[in-house]
This record gives C-alpha cells, structure tokens and sequence, in this order.
C-alpha cells in the first residue's frame, strides 16, 4: 500500500475564455496566443498556459488562458501590470469579441505543475439551478473532483467556486483538469464512470459550458 503523504499549497486559478471574431486572421490569432504565454514571465505568475481551443465550446469559445498565483493580491497585481495591459491592447482587444473570466481558491497538490509537464486541458464553467443546495452542488462537483483523481495519468484537478462576479457572465463555479495529451483526455471523457459524472453535473446546471485546448 502507497504511503506517501501527499501535501498540497493553497492557490488562486484564473482563467479566461476568448471567443475570436470570425475573420480574424490566422497570424492575429496565433500573435495573440503568444502574447498570452508571454505573461508567464510576470514574477506573480507562478503557472500560466494558453492555447486554442481543439473543438467548438457551447458558446463558441475560441481560445483559453489559465493563470495561477500564491494569492489574491498577486493576480490584482497582474490585473494592473503594465506589460499584461499591453497584451490585452495590443493581442486581445483587435480580435476578440467575447470573453469571460473566473477566478477561485484551491487546494493543489505540490508540486504546481509547470508548462511541459502537461499538453491537454479541460475547462468546465458552470452556473447551478437556483432552487438547489449549496451541500449537492458542492457534492456533485467533489465527485466529479474526486474520479478524474483516479486516473494516474491525470496531472492535476482543480474546481471551486468563483470569486470575481464581473466577469464571468452568471457562471459560478470552475472545474479544470490536466493531461498529458488529447489522448488522454478522451481515455477520462469516454470512460463509464466520467459520463455518469457528467451527466449529473450536467442535470443540476442552468449554464454549462465545456472547453478542451492544447497547451502548446
């Protein structure tokens, strides 16, 4: 039997769902994921990746961006970064028509991974029906949390509930796995265990909203 005492650290995710407009160029959009992977040069950034999104999401998001931080006043620093407002200015604003943003603490086992270590991520937004419990909502999601653990491929997962409302388009709550590959995403998604899931996350949202994108 394992042992090992795993320890975890407390961090602040970010994410960002970017919807290009339809005739934006090929060498805006890829200008623009560039751009986005360059903030990971902000020393308050201690995890970033970005890249496009490999199928057509629900609300017809294009891109993705992940960010993570020891704390909520290093992702305000980087909100207000000189350098990432030339990134918005110069790579987002000319071509994006629509984006969201959600931000929530979690619990993440250490190491924090690092761009290389991971190819593939899943992203779930989601807003529960109104007339349930705070205790199934957060059950349900555990759940979901727990079984994606399972698999020893599985980098890492990520889900809690959104603290910055202005943003995030009446979507509460974030789901956020990671994987090796595609290959391993769709071994998790077409597994029994992860449809039934799923499918009862699913069942208690009002808004749901999937994203799958390579991080390189």
């Amino acid at each position: 039997m394992d042992r090992t005492v795993k320890t975890s650290t407390r961090v602040i995710e970010h994410i960002v769902l970017l919807k290009s407009k339809e005739r934006a160029p090929t060498e805006q959009q890829d200008a623009m994921v560039s751009g986005l992977r360059s903030l990971k040069s902000l020393p308050m950034v201690i995890e970033l990746n970005a890249g496009k999104v490999a199928h057509a999401s629900s609300e017809g998001y294009t891109h993705a961006l992940h960010c993570r931080y020891r704390s909520k006043d290093d992702l305000a620093s980087y909100a207000n970064d000189p350098y990432h407002l030339d990134v918005i200015n110069k790579c987002i604003v000319p071509i994006v028509e629509d984006r969201l943003a959600l931000d929530w603490e979690a619990d993440v086992e250490e190491p924090v991974l690092q761009s290389g270590s991971y190819g593939a991520v899943r992203i779930l937004t989601m807003k529960p029906k109104q007339e349930l419990a705070n205790s199934e909502i957060e059950g349900t999601i555990d759940a979901l949390k727990e079984y994606t653990s399972k698999f020893s491929f599985v980098k890492q997962v990520s889900a809690g509930k959104n603290f910055s409302p202005a943003r995030a388009k009446g979507y509460e709550w974030a789901y956020l796995a990671m994987f090796p590959s595609t290959k391993e995403l769709a071994e998790l998604i077409n597994s029994d265990g992860y449809k039934g899931l799923h499918s009862k996350v699913s069942s208690i949202m009002e808004k749901f909203n999937i994203v799958d994108y390579h991080t390189a």
